[in-house]
């Protein structure tokens, strides 16, 4: 099962706990990190390890305007990030931002692709010297019986306000 919500106005990330664990569902919101800080195992704990991660506070206006709250985003000239799970999981959910369309993959233990879904790139109407309009926060959710890694990517700069996996 795929689904897709498109612009979320009601994602409220400033209200959410740093990360929850209920009946299995695990809800992180990044909160806790500081801003710079490389994301490896922080969260091995709750079943999760990240690769290519930096927590950041975005400082450009179109990716604060709805969350000001720290992030995650793709480190150095990466333009992915990769959650590793210690068990099987069979949903994830990752609420992002970007200028263009962002993709997250779900694969296996053998790095197979399971299930994959890309969001559309929001409308932006820009005319010379004026600022961008905040970018629309994005839902995408996968589910899947046996994904064992995701990976969110995109062409252009993203971030990642919350991510939730069960």
């Amino acid at each position: 099962m795929i689904q897709l919500s498109s612009t979320i106005p009601d994602v409220t990330l400033t209200d959410s706990p740093t990360f929850s664990s209920t009946r299995g569902l695990v809800r992180l919101d990044f909160k806790e990190l500081d801003v710079f800080e490389r994301v490896l195992d922080q969260y091995r704990g709750l079943g999760v390890r990240f690769e290519a991660a930096i927590a950041l506070f975005p400082s450009n206006p179109a990716f604060t305007a709805q969350n000001r709250d720290i992030v995650l985003m793709p480190e150095g000239n990466r333009t992915e990030v990769i959650s590793h799970f210690c068990q099987p999981i069979h949903s994830i959910e990752a609420v992002v931002s970007c200028t263009t369309s962002v993709t997250m993959a779900a694969y296996n233990c053998d790095g197979e692709v399971l299930t994959q879904l890309s969001t559309t790139a929001p409308k932006q109407n820009l005319k010379d010297g004026e600022p961008p309009d905040a970018l629309p926060l994005q839902s995408l959710q996968l589910a899947h019986p046996d994904i064992r890694k995701a990976v969110i990517y995109s062409t252009s700069p993203f971030t990642i306000g919350l991510l939730c996996f069960e």
